[in-house]
């Protein structure tokens, strides 16, 4: 009983491993499948049973493969025919990238052909992916100056203004926008005349998403890359809005790069005329090294007139400037953004003397060399000056026996500006040293 279980268990596996897979050598039918629409696609409306379909599987992802009849045996392959899934239709398969595939179709799993017609067909099961953000006319994305901006239409819809230049809209399209400002208009040339593109066409607008006038249009222009990349040229009023679509040839969609030239531009005009006041000269402020020194320059514009008021002053008109000179800077800026600057000088002046204060001071004659040495720093009692003191030196600063008693010492200060003053001690010099007697 085991031995006849085991050979039937036997026979059910070859029977079903040789039944798993049924691979065609005739191949009918063809059709390009992809996440894009859950809309089943017909290959063909008559497959016989024996037969391949040649399946374009656009995206990777899930998709379904059926056919008319419900007992049919489906076998999906590669282009080579490895076998990637088989069963009754419907048959769900799980596909990982894209590229071609074939669809085998028999009339069972005994690979049995048979010449009646069967319609084959696919579709994804996968959701849409969402359309690019500039789908619609009120997505539109905006372009800011000349160069290149890629793009897709993949997974866009028709949006249909309408025909524009004899150029009719039946692909999905994306939307671009920009505003002329410049108040002169510009020639403007856009084109997809990259190598990353597909059969294109632009149409141009100005107005209003929903109630759009038509500008100008293409769909073949003569560029390097491709004859069916599109290219259009038009001149803009320097004040209006403007909507580029990027779209098909019949249901045609995909990459591009979006070239712009002769973007229009502000003009910017002349630019302000400032003119600086004469340079400076002040004393400085009594018991203060600096001054406080006031100003002002004076700025026209063409377009704005007198903009005197808008000039920046560094440093500012009433700050307190250093003895010595500064540079001061103005600058104005007119409403178009243009920038003019002047420089001239503030100098301040150090018109104050130092402060000379001296004290009496007594001193001995040294016992050794019978000398007496001073320094200025001896006779000073808190001399000062505004800024500051440069140096101090006496007239007398060494004494003898031929000094003692009083002298009159007068010390100079001078400050950093060179001005001086002066001040007079009395130096009283001391012979402290008794007489030696010496007999004979």
């Amino acid at each position: 009983m085991k031995k006849i279980t085991l050979t039937l268990l036997l026979l059910f596996f070859t029977v079903g491993s040789v039944f798993s897979q049924c691979i065609a050598t005739s191949a009918y039918g063809s059709g390009t499948v992809s996440n894009a629409s859950q809309t089943p696609v017909v290959f063909t409306t008559c497959n016989f049973a024996g037969e391949r379909v040649t399946v374009t599987v656009a995206t990777s992802g899930n998709y379904r493969f059926a056919s008319s009849v419900s007992t049919d045996f489906l076998t999906f392959t590669d282009a080579t025919n490895n076998v990637i899934a088989s069963g009754i239709t419907p048959l769900d398969v799980n596909v990982a990238t894209s590229g071609t595939y074939r669809l085998h179709v028999y009339a069972d799993a005994a690979c049995t052909s048979e010449s009646a017609c069967r319609a084959t067909s696919g579709m994804s099961l996968d959701p849409p992916p969402p359309p690019p953000a500039n789908d619609l006319c009120s997505g539109a994305i905006e372009l800011t100056a000349d160069g290149t901006v890629p793009g897709t239409s993949t997974n866009a819809t028709v949006d249909a203004p309408g025909a524009c230049g004899g150029v009719s809209i039946t692909a999905p399209g994306v939307w671009y926008y920009f505003d002329d400002v410049s108040g002169s208009g510009s020639a403007v040339t856009i084109n997809t005349c990259s190598a990353v593109g597909y059969d294109t066409k632009l149409s141009v607008y100005t107005g209003a998403c929903g109630a759009l006038t038509c500008v100008t249009a293409n769909d073949d222009a003569t560029c390097a890359a491709s004859g069916v990349r599109s290219e259009v040229t038009f001149t803009t009023d320097g004040s209006s809005r403007y909507y580029v679509l990027v779209h098909g040839y019949s249901s045609s969609s995909g990459n591009f790069e979006l070239n712009i030239s002769g973007f229009p531009v502000l003009s910017t005009g002349m630019p302000p005329t400032i003119i600086c006041p004469a340079n400076i000269t002040a004393n400085n402020a009594p018991g203060t090294c600096g001054a406080v020194v006031n100003f002002a320059g004076v700025a026209f514009d063409d377009e704005d007139g007198n903009i005197s008021d808008d000039i920046v002053a560094t440093p500012a008109s009433g700050s307190t400037f250093a003895v010595g000179d500064t540079t001061v800077t103005l600058s104005v800026t007119d409403s178009d953004g243009n920038t003019e600057t002047c420089d001239f000088i503030v100098t301040v002046v150090d018109n104050e003397d130092p402060v000379a204060v001296c004290q009496d001071i007594t001193v001995d004659l040294d016992p050794v060399t019978g000398m007496a040495t001073i320094t200025a720093a001896d006779l000073d009692n808190g001399s000062m000056d505004n800024c500051a003191i440069a140096s101090m030196s006496l007239d007398v600063s060494s004494f003898d026996c031929s000094n003692v008693g009083p002298n009159t010492v007068t010390m100079t200060v001078t400050d950093t500006a060179g001005r001086t003053a002066t001040c007079t001690s009395t130096v009283t010099v001391q012979d402290v040293t008794a007489p030696e007697v010496f007999c004979v």
